[in-house]
């Protein structure tokens, strides 16, 4: 940039765009799904060829753009890794680092992604079995209706 004075309000300017152009999406989505709209808009169209190809878009999109998006931790990173070898380790460092970085954010997104309802799942499925180790030291107090076991079972017990 030849005048670095003009930066703040170029800045200003992109980021009121993308604001914009993020909550006009939104509303839009809103308008179109009304209460039932789910987290990400993409998970509210329908199965048919045009919308799974919009999906497919919308992943390329994000493929594509991972590297440009990582760009800056990694020339943060990856410099202090690789001025602590000798000159004949740091390819093999640098190559190194940017695969465990990569690795460590994918596993980042899974567990972002999946975590929550996945997690939901099994404590479903382990209450419902026998009750896990980390509810078997809780307080009676965390006992609740969700948590109660059915009423057939209290009689077939006692």
């Amino acid at each position: 940039m030849k005048d670095a004075s003009r930066f703040p309000a170029i800045l200003s300017l992109g980021l009121s765009i993308v604001t914009a152009l993020y909550t006009s999406i939104g509303t839009l989505g809103y308008l179109r799904f009304g209460e039932d709209i789910k987290a990400s808009i993409t998970l509210n169209l329908p199965n048919c060829w045009l919308y799974q190809s919009v999906k497919l878009l919308y992943i390329i999109g994000i493929l594509c753009t991972y590297a440009l998006q990582f760009y800056v931790p990694a020339e943060i990173i990856i410099p202090f890794t690789v001025s602590r070898v000798s000159k004949r380790w740091s390819l093999l460092v640098d190559l190194s680092m940017r695969f465990a970085l990569v690795c460590l954010t994918s596993t980042m997104l899974k567990k972002s992604l999946l975590g929550k309802d996945y997690n939901n799942e099994l404590n479903l499925d382990n209450g419902s079995k026998s009750p896990s180790k980390s509810s078997s030291s809780n307080s009676s107090s965390s006992l609740t209706p969700e948590n109660a076991p059915p009423a057939e079972e209290d009689n077939a017990l006692s």
